[in-house]
């Protein structure tokens, strides 16, 4: 996922791990010079608790956005 254009205080993995208590991984192993701002999220889990996943992103992101 692209992070970049949200300005967050941290990488995006280690922000959200800190405010959703999602675990992210980061996008910098993936290539350290455009991996920067990325996250990717495993979907290997049941659909309620990745539900539960991207409503903890979600809410932890409008602390950023409002």
């Amino acid at each position: 996922m692209d992070f970049r254009a949200l300005a967050l205080p941290s990488e995006p993995a280690e922000y959200l791990l800190s405010k959703a208590k999602v675990a992210l991984s980061p996008g910098i192993p993936f290539g350290a010079a455009v991996g920067s701002g990325f996250a990717r999220l495993n979907f290997a889990t049941t659909r309620a608790i990745l539900d539960r996943a991207i409503e903890a992103i979600a809410a932890a992101l409008r602390d950023i956005i409002d």
